[in-house]
């Protein structure tokens, strides 16, 4: 009933245990793994035990770049070209934790389908997008280092906008398509630069016609806006504008399936089924009263399994 597409990361140690829990009742896993994970005999002999099979075609994925979601979707065509039995994709981290047993799951999308609420795509509303007024031919060459496992780029133009990490497009989402992207994933780098005026026109025409929206990329799809999200011209065309644009993996869904014109809009929830709407969390065995007594969500990102044995111990009884 359910294909989970999992999302590489270096760690493997749980997978066994997270495809053992998802891949019961029906349900199929799928493995995308990044390009860029050195596969030693050790994880080899995890994933040839795995009851999962691998998504073809992996590429070097980069931290908020736009091989975020065309991993997704990906995998969102391997599985509608593999299987016809499932009827919802969800994707999830090798880090995420499943929280309710699947049946219970299964039966909440019985219910929803019901009350024809078929896709759950959680998002902050619409943004009006903020455009920076330079325009400037500089090559991005000023370098922000924030994270370990990517560079970033800017124009010398932009250096200030990035100079802050809660004032920069990283924190405020409306910056976002204000500018222009481009990702090396090979290099596992990101480069900002401002937008010509014509590209500055064509986006704010953009926007103003289908909205922009953000949220967590953490997401439950009927199979029929799968198929739209792959196969419509709305979609690609959505997609040609949104991978160019930052944290990518956070807007694309929400700003497709919440378009004015998306065929499965009415059937939309702006709800995830992850823990605190997909929002990382730090959870140990201090959490385990409150996952016991229930959430209302069915899955839950950044267990830290070195302090929480109690917690592992219960999941394992679901």
């Amino acid at each position: 009933m359910i294909y989970f597409h999992l999302q590489g990361a270096p760690d493997f140690a749980r997978l066994p245990f997270l495809c053992g829990m998802l891949a019961k009742n029906g349900c199929e896993v799928g493995l995308n793994l990044d390009a860029k994970l050195s596969l030693d005999a050790e994880r080899q002999a995890i994933l040839a035990d795995l009851p999962a099979q691998i998504v073809p075609g992996s590429r070097p994925i980069t931290w908020s770049g736009a091989s975020q979601v065309e991993c997704l979707l990906r995998g969102i065509r391997h599985a509608l070209a593999s299987s016809s039995s499932w009827e919802y994709l969800a994707n999830l981290s090798f880090t995420d934790a499943v929280i309710r047993p699947i049946p219970d799951l299964q039966a909440f999308l019985r219910a929803s389908a019901a009350r024809n609420v078929r896709n759950f795509v959680f998002n902050y509303g619409e943004k009006a997008p903020e455009f920076p007024p330079q325009q400037s031919g500089e090559a991005a060459s000023h370098p922000v280092y924030w994270r370990n496992d990517v560079r970033i780029f800017v124009q010398p133009v932009l250096k200030d906008l990035f100079a802050n990490w809660e004032k920069s497009p990283l924190g405020i989402a409306a910056l976002r398509p204000g500018l222009f992207l481009d990702e090396d994933g090979d290099k596992a780098e990101l480069r900002f630069r401002t937008l010509s005026p014509g590209e500055r026109s064509d986006r704010q025409a953009f926007f103003q016609a289908g909205g922009y929206r953000h949220g967590r990329q953490w997401v439950m799809l009927h199979r029929s806006m799968c198929e739209w999200l792959v196969s419509s011209d709305l979609a690609h065309g959505i997609w040609q504008v949104m991978q160019h644009v930052f944290v990518a993996d956070e807007a694309f869904f929400q700003t497709a399936c919440f378009h004015p014109a998306c065929p499965h809009r009415q059937e939309t929830a702006d709800r995830s089924l992850h823990l605190a709407d997909g929002t990382a969390q730090q959870i140990d065995d201090s959490w385990l009263e409150r996952l016991q007594h229930g959430s209302g969500a069915f899955f839950a990102r950044k267990v830290d399994w070195a302090r929480s044995p109690n917690l592992s111990n219960w999941l394992r009884g679901l």
